[in-house]
């Protein structure tokens, strides 16, 4: 099989699952959140579960997690959720899909769930931080608009805590991520060939 990276390029990956335990149930859901967006996941259950892990990322669908069917023969129920900016890099928000991860708990407590843990992989692991930080914080303390200065009240929404965060494989999210590999030897930023050489990391002489 042909090799990308580390992931190979077609059948099965590290970030799916070629089989579940016996009696697991498997239920679409599609969420609506207080602001209107919609986003959709997958519930995984064999039943009789209190707990229930959650798993999102801000771009990606997780609704077939690698950790999913080690979770279920634990006894833990798994949230598979992709979000509204799926795939979308353009316009993805933070202050507004952590809406979404809020739209997902309420309608796991309404199941019944008595314990929800929210388990961040990768970029998810900023993104389930972002959001407890903002449920643990009472109205009106929490933001009032976006990294942009555009309104996004997030004191108007309701936003139950987990119970706990699991960090699996995380950064320390997506803005530290871009500063992280952006190209130092660009000079000017309206410019991107204004290359200083003795800064370019792909140049041998370096």
């Amino acid at each position: 099989m042909p090799v990308i990276a580390r992931y190979p390029a077609a059948g099965p990956s590290l970030w799916s699952f070629d089989r579940l335990p016996d009696g697991v149930r498997v239920e679409p859901i599609p969420l609506l959140a207080e602001d209107g967006g919609e986003s959709h996941g997958t519930l995984y259950t064999r039943g009789g579960e209190t707990c229930v892990a959650l798993m999102m990322h801000p771009r990606g669908d997780m609704q077939r997690h690698y950790a999913m069917p080690r979770l279920l023969e634990g006894g833990i129920a798994c949230f598979g959720q992709a979000g509204r900016f799926i795939n979308n890099d353009v316009n993805l928000i933070h202050e507004r899909i952590i809406v979404d991860v809020a739209a997902a708990i309420r309608q796991l407590l309404d199941r019944g769930f008595r314990k929800i843990v929210l388990l961040g992989n990768s970029g998810g692991g900023a993104l389930y931080s972002f959001y407890q930080s903002q449920a643990a914080t009472q109205p009106p303390g929490r933001l009032v608009d976006t990294a942009a200065g555009d309104p996004c009240d997030l004191n108007k929404f309701q936003m139950p805590a987990a119970d706990g965060v699991v960090q699996l494989a995380t950064h320390l999210g997506q803005g530290k991520l871009m500063l992280s590999i952006i190209d130092p030897s660009v000079t000017d930023e309206n410019d991107p060939l204004s290359i200083d050489p003795s800064l370019d990391v792909y140049d041998p002489a370096n």
